[in-house]
């Protein structure tokens, strides 16, 4: 008889979580809503939109992170997490890296993310250590679409520390033909930048879909 109770016990448990899960599978999560405000401390300056003639740190950084991505940052992950760089190389003598873009990242004007911003937004960048690095490099090149690489003049092992937002804004990619277009004062007023968050992305290091 006590066999037979929990036999019966057991069941009922298996029943239940599955209705638990069926239940959780079958209700889709809300989709956001509202306006998100950040409150901040200090002042902004209006160099800080632009990531060419933003000084990095966690001040002139944040309207960088409200507005714009990165090829790579620091997250909870780590501190060289993927963003808009899905992935990279580095040679063995550290003068050449190779970054692997996401497929399908969109800038807020709808314009595809390509190598061709990656190359033209590290050109453009001329703030904390940008002539520094800059005079290092030997080449930047959009091997194809998705694939940017950089070649530097002499090995560069420390390079992808600078990267990152707590060293400079060098990665955070502007749209090429949108700045081309409206100009360097306009993109200050109306920035459109590469979001992960445009194409759908809400769990880190997720791939966007639909790219070319």
């Amino acid at each position: 008889m006590k066999k037979l109770r929990m036999g019966w016990w057991m069941i009922v448990m298996a029943l239940a979580g599955l209705q638990i899960l069926f239940l959780g599978i079958s209700e889709p999560s809300a989709a956001p809503q509202g306006v998100l405000k950040q409150a901040i401390h200090w002042s902004l300056s209006a160099d800080y939109l632009d990531p060419a003639t933003n000084i990095g740190g966690i001040s002139a950084g944040l309207p960088l992170y409200l507005f714009h991505d990165t090829l790579v940052k620091s997250m909870p992950e780590g501190n060289l997490t993927p963003s808009l760089a899905e992935s990279w190389t580095v040679s063995p003598d550290a003068k050449t890296y190779e970054f692997k873009l996401r497929r399908g990242v969109k800038f807020h004007n709808g314009d595809h993310l390509t190598a061709e911003d990656v190359v033209f937004s590290l050109g453009r960048y001329r703030a904390a250590r940008g002539k520094t690095i800059q005079k290092k490099v030997e080449k930047v090149k959009a091997v194809n679409p998705n694939l940017v690489r950089i070649q530097f003049k002499d090995s560069f092992p420390d390079f992808m520390e600078h990267l990152l937002p707590s060293g400079s804004a060098m990665a955070w990619v502007a749209p090429k033909k949108y700045i081309e277009k409206v100009g360097e004062a306009e993109f200050k007023k109306n920035p459109s930048a590469a979001d992960l968050q445009v194409c759908g992305i809400r769990a880190r290091g997720a791939a966007c879909g639909g790219g070319e």
